[in-house]
């Protein structure tokens, strides 16, 4: 499974990725800084992401305006998003589904249960898209 992994912190993003591959997860990790660089990536890429997972706090272009973006590109609107984000905000949530997020989930700072949200969340699409 592809993914791409919006996510502005390095810190973040590295721990992301060594949960993925803790979990021995195994899949194909493409990490953008903003959303103008995740839209990027998308109209470059020969192959198209499975699930994209979205912070929505991030410099540039933030969650929102990414997904705003994404729905009015034709060939690239259908793919799966998650707003995987530390806010818990009811407007945010209310804007991500409004704007096409197929789930919200609340990135947890707990190592463990972040460990294993991250376990579940991958788990799941990865039986759900294929």
């Amino acid at each position: 499974m592809k993914v791409l992994l919006l996510e502005d912190v390095l810190l973040e993003q590295l721990r992301f990725q060594r949960t993925i591959e803790i979990l021995d997860l195994k899949i194909d990790l493409t990490i953008a800084n903003n959303g103008k660089e995740g839209i990027l990536l998308l109209k470059n890429e020969k192959t198209i992401p499975d699930l994209i997972l979205i912070d929505l706090n991030m410099p540039g272009q933030n969650g929102i305006e990414f997904l705003k973006e994404l729905k009015t590109l034709p060939n690239l609107k259908n793919i799966r998003t998650i707003a995987f984000t530390t806010s818990n905000d009811p407007q945010d949530i209310d804007m991500c589904y409004e704007n096409g997020v197929s789930s919200f989930i609340h990135k947890p700072m707990n190592p463990s249960l972040y460990k294993e949200t991250v376990k579940l969340l991958i788990t799941y699409w990865k039986m759900n898209i294929q």
